[in-house]
């Protein structure tokens, strides 16, 4: 029987040390956002349009591939081309 009590002890021990860690983990993301939110590198607005297609990766492929393939009036390629300068900076353009 007093197996059983300190069994019960040792999972009461466990469920508290896991709520205590849980709340710890959840204190360092709010800091983390916080210091985000004040970082002057963050990002200036977050938009994610295909996030509302609710579309399967070949079909996202798809639309950016459309958007990156949009020419203006003068014939260029300016979506692609700031993609590009964006995420590959050291080619030249």
């Amino acid at each position: 029987m007093e197996s059983n009590i300190q069994i019960l002890d040792l999972i009461d021990e466990y469920k508290a040390d896991r709520q205590t860690k849980s709340e710890q983990s959840l204190g360092l993301a709010e800091d983390f956002a916080a210091l985000q939110r004040q970082s002057p590198h963050r990002q200036h607005f977050e938009f994610n349009a295909l996030r509302y297609l609710e579309a399967d990766e070949p079909a996202i492929s798809k639309v950016l591939g459309e958007l990156l393939r949009y020419r203006d009036s003068a014939g260029h390629l300016p979506i692609l081309n700031l993609f590009l300068s964006r995420f590959l900076p050291s080619l030249p353009q």
